[in-house]
């Protein structure tokens, strides 16, 4: 059985920069505001200073109790 895979003309693939942490979420800030334009960024922490300031990213506080 064959598994074939066409690829698709005029197809832009997404970029998506995840970063977990203080470092993490630095490092993609930094390549958000220095990297090409359309990449999906996200930061992700448990700290929520460290996400207060994030302004080029997505942002995801982790730890907090439901």
């Amino acid at each position: 059985m064959k598994n074939s895979t066409k690829p698709t003309p005029n197809a832009n693939p997404v970029i998506r920069l995840l970063g977990l942490g203080e470092a993490g979420v630095k490092l993609v800030e930094t390549l958000a505001m220095i990297g090409p334009e359309g990449i999906e960024t996200y930061s992700l922490d448990t700290d929520k200073r460290s996400l207060a300031r994030c302004h080029q990213s997505q942002t995801f506080l982790l730890g907090q109790a439901i």
